[in-house]
């Protein structure tokens, strides 16, 4: 038994994708459950209709053990019905040892090869349509960049995508391909955080996935998330140079103007002083020579 279970274990490790159906057909039990009682409670009540419309003997409604076994073979399960009644001649148990296997092996088992087959033609199909994306992007960059005389070989650096940010024509491609110039634009200086090399430039390649990375439609990841923080500190320190600078000539203004009225005021006080010593001699004056 222990050997057993070993190769058992094995055979998991080995075929992961048969351990994921198994799982699967343990997740699908109650659903599968619920529809079989449905089922029967369906059967149940057109066999008791049955019942009560028709009068007099008939083939498949005789009586409501043989309406309900009409109905799920012959209605229902129509390909096996004959294999079905050939089994139960034999022994009355087996009818329900082959319904059984026929609703896992038949029903649940066909069925999730229909999902898994559906699910991996999707799967080929987003693959497909993205390397579409990323070839119809790639040509049209090329197009744009060969008209505007860019070398893509060497690299870009910031200058130069500024410089494509701001065309029509790179907005209309980047549109197309599902993302917004707004967005390229305000990841610029992330893009070149995480991607640029030593001279500050960044492969063309590495472009166009930054560009596809940026789409709406695209799932949230870590990444995505971690970039968008990024992107928000640096537009926090951004604003907060810009407002320190603000600040700072404003303080320099109000210091100025300070300086200013107080050098007016100084002025002033001295033109009175002077004035009052002015007054103060022609009086002393005047006192001497009625003195005198």
């Amino acid at each position: 038994k222990i050997l057993r279970v070993t190769r058992m274990a094995r055979l998991m490790r080995g075929l992961p994708e048969l351990f994921i159906l198994l799982k699967g057909l343990r997740a699908a039990s109650r659903s599968v459950a619920l529809f079989w009682v449905l089922w029967w409670i369906l059967i149940y009540v057109y066999a008791l209709i049955f019942r009560l419309v028709l009068d007099g003997p008939t083939v498949y409604f005789n009586s409501m053990p043989q309406a309900m076994n009409s109905l799920l073979l012959d209605a229902i399960l129509p390909n096996h019905a004959h294999y079905v009644r050939a089994v139960t001649e034999e022994n009355i148990v087996f009818w329900i040892l082959i319904l059984s296997f026929i609703a896992v092996a038949y029903v649940l088992l066909m069925n999730m090869l229909v999902g898994v087959l559906v699910e991996v033609v999707q799967a080929i199909a987003v693959t497909e349509k993205d390397g579409i994306a990323v070839v119809s992007l790639a040509t049209d960059l090329r197009s744009i960049m060969y008209v505007n005389s860019i070398n893509i070989e060497t690299g870009l650096n910031k200058e130069c995508i500024e410089h494509l940010v701001g065309l029509a024509e790179f907005a209309t491609v980047v549109e197309e391909a599902g993302a917004d110039v707004h967005t390229v634009a305000d990841m610029l200086h992330s893009m070149f955080e995480d991607q640029s090399d030593e001279d500050g430039k960044i492969s063309f390649e590495d472009f166009v996935e930054a560009i596809l990375s940026l789409r709406g439609a695209n799932p949230v990841k870590v990444k995505d998330v971690k970039s968008q923080l990024r992107a928000i500190k640096v537009a926090v320190k951004e604003t907060e140079v810009a407002m320190r600078g603000a600040l700072f000539d404003e303080m320099n203004d109000i210091r100025a103007a300070l300086n200013h009225h107080m050098l007016q005021a100084a002025g002033r006080d001295d033109d009175d002083n002077r004035s009052v010593a002015e007054g103060s001699i022609a009086a002393g004056s005047d006192t001497d020579s009625f003195q005198f």
